[in-house]
This record gives C-alpha cells, sequence and structure tokens, in this order.
C-alpha cells in the first residue's frame, strides 16, 4: 500500500478544513437570503395573519441554517 507521509497528510486536513469552511459560508448564505425574502414579503402581503407567520418561519429557517 502506498502511504501518504506528514507532509501530504497536513495537506489533505488543510484542503478538508477550507472545504468546510466554503461550504458552511454558502448554507450561511442561503439561509440569510431565505430569512430577508420571507421576512420581506411578509409586509407585501398586508394581511396580519401571514405576516407574523412568514415572519416566524423565515426567522426559523434562516437559524436552523446559519446554525
Amino acid at each position: 500500500m502506498n502511504q501518504m507521509n506528514q507532509r501530504d497528510l497536513q495537506q489533505h486536513v488543510r484542503i478538508l478544513g477550507w472545504l468546510y469552511v466554503i461550504s458552511h459560508a454558502i448554507f450561511l448564505a442561503i439561509g440569510a437570503f431565505v430569512f430577508v425574502l420571507l421576512v420581506g414579503i411578509a409586509p407585501v402581503t398586508g394581511d396580519p395573519e401571514p405576516m407574523w407567520i412568514l415572519s416566524l418561519v423565515g426567522t426559523s429557517v434562516g437559524l436552523l441554517m446559519a446554525a
């Protein structure tokens, strides 16, 4: 079997770390977009019931994606 030396292993760990950072940044951006979209369209409806439902759902989904 081909064994990896310590330098190769450290490089792979560094690349994997950056991939995690980038993927979580994408999830955070999607969560922020969903939050802004749902909370932003709530006042457009003009009806009080959809306002609080959309605000609640937008906040929940945004926080879930951020976590």
